[in-house]
């Protein structure tokens, strides 16, 4: 929802759920970056919750690392080497 008219017609202020407010996501966007929004049909498009888009969501197999130290590979025989 908009909240705001931050400047005439060019850029607004959104109302974020709290899950992107704690991402630090900036509520202010530019009138061409935003659209009507239509709720999903999971009939048509299933997969499409947010809980089902990764990085979104409660998912208990997170882990929290402190850097990548290498990777290698591409696609199914990707490795990562974390710490």
């Amino acid at each position: 929802m908009i909240t705001k008219e931050v400047s005439s017609g060019a850029s607004y202020q959104l109302e974020l759920s709290e899950e992107l407010k704690a991402r630090s996501l900036h509520s202010v966007f530019h009138a061409s970056l935003l659209c009507r929004h239509f709720p999903n049909d999971d009939r048509r498009f299933p997969g499409r919750q947010l809980c089902q888009i990764p990085g979104f969501g409660q998912d208990p197999s997170e882990w929290q690392l402190d850097r990548v130290l290498s990777h290698s590979g591409r696609g199914e025989q990707r490795r990562s080497y974390l710490e």
